[in-house]
C-alpha cells in the first residue's frame, strides 16, 4: 500500500478570520451587556460606549477599502459624524448591533478575497500600517482590540461585568 502524501497550504485568510469572527463576538457581548440607559452616557465624551463601537465598526469598513482618509465617507454607516453628533443622536445599541453584522461581512469578505501572495503584497494605500497587505490587516485587528480594551475598561469603571476574553 503507498500512502499518498497531502499537500496542506496554510491560509492566511482563515487565521484572520478566525480571529476577527471572536473580537465581533465580543464586541457584540460588549454592546448586549451594556445597560440601554449608559449607552450613549460617559464622564468622557469619547468614552461613550456607543463612539467607541461605531469607531471600531466605521474603520473596519476603512481599512478594506482603498479610499483615503480624505475620500472615504465617514460618517455615512451611522447617519453622521459620531465624534461631533450629540450622544443623544448616536445610534441606538439595536442599530449598533445590526450594521456590525453587516461589517462583519464585509471584512469576512474581503479577507475572503485574498490569497497568500495577495497578503504579502506591499501596501500601496495604508503605508502607515505596514509594508504589507497582512501588516495593514493585523493592524486593524490590533485596532479592535484597542478600542475594546477601551470599550471593557469603561464598563469595568462603571462596575459592569466585561464580557469573557474570545
Amino acid at each position: 500500500m503507498v500512502k499518498k502524501l497531502v499537500k496542506f497550504e496554510f491560509k492566511i485568510a482563515e487565521a484572520l478570520i478566525d480571529h476577527f469572527i471572536r473580537v465581533f463576538i465580543m464586541l457584540k457581548d460588549a454592546i448586549e451587556i451594556i445597560p440601554s440607559k449608559e449607552w450613549k452616557i460617559s464622564n468622557e465624551d469619547n468614552l461613550i460606549p456607543a463612539r467607541q463601537a461605531i469607531h471600531m465598526l466605521e474603520c473596519a469598513v476603512f481599512y478594506c477599502s482603498t479610499e483615503t482618509v480624505e475620500s472615504f465617507p465617514w460618517g455615512q454607516m451611522f447617519g453622521g459624524d459620531y465624534e461631533s453628533m450629540s450622544a443623544e443622536s448616536l445610534p441606538s445599541q439595536e442599530t449598533v448591533l445590526e450594521k456590525s453584522e453587516e461589517i462583519k461581512k464585509i471584512l469576512i469578505d474581503w479577507l475572503k478575497s485574498k490569497n497568500n501572495s495577495e497578503f504579502l503584497a506591499p501596501e500601496q494605500d495604508f503605508s502607515w500600517t505596514g509594508k504589507t497587505i497582512l501588516a495593514r490587516t493585523l493592524y486593524l485587528l490590533r485596532h479592535f482590540q484597542h478600542h475594546q480594551g477601551v470599550l471593557h475598561a469603561e464598563l469595568h469603571r462603571r462596575g459592569i461585568t466585561k464580557p469573557g476574553w474570545q
